[in-house]
């Protein structure tokens, strides 16, 4: 989706960039973070369409990208799990995740969630 001359994607991985949070799950407030909103759009409506650029921005150096990629990866399970990067998996990079509580976790841990989530939806027959 285009708006203007920018991507939602190309929006997003600006926002993403400039944040000093990964914003992965709901905060508490009345408005979400557009950091949220535009992975969980782009998780529900866009995802296959950006599946590519998705993949390639899990080699992203910043790590809040990375962690929103491989949120919207496992969320809308377009690949499967042997397509997350085994490096990712021992990826000591931390973001931090707000919502109810502030959590911190490495981008090892989010790829492992990521595959398991993926190896989940191939085996429920209505994901398919």
């Amino acid at each position: 989706m285009r708006c203007d001359t920018e991507t939602i994607l190309e929006r997003a991985v600006r926002i993403w960039e400039a944040s000093d949070f990964a914003y992965l799950d709901p905060v508490l407030s009345d408005q979400q973070p557009e950091a949220f909103e535009l992975g969980y759009r782009i998780a529900t409506d866009y995802a296959t369409e950006f599946r590519d650029e998705l993949i390639s921005l899990l080699d992203s150096s910043n790590a809040n990208v990375v962690a929103h990629s491989l949120d919207i990866i496992g969320r809308s399970g377009i690949v499967t799990h042997d397509a997350i990067p085994t490096q990712l998996m021992t990826d000591s990079r931390a973001v931090t995740i707000p919502g109810c509580i502030f959590r911190e976790h490495s981008i090892g841990e989010l790829a492992g969630l990521c595959a398991a989530n993926l190896k989940s939806l191939a085996g429920d027959p209505d994901r398919r």
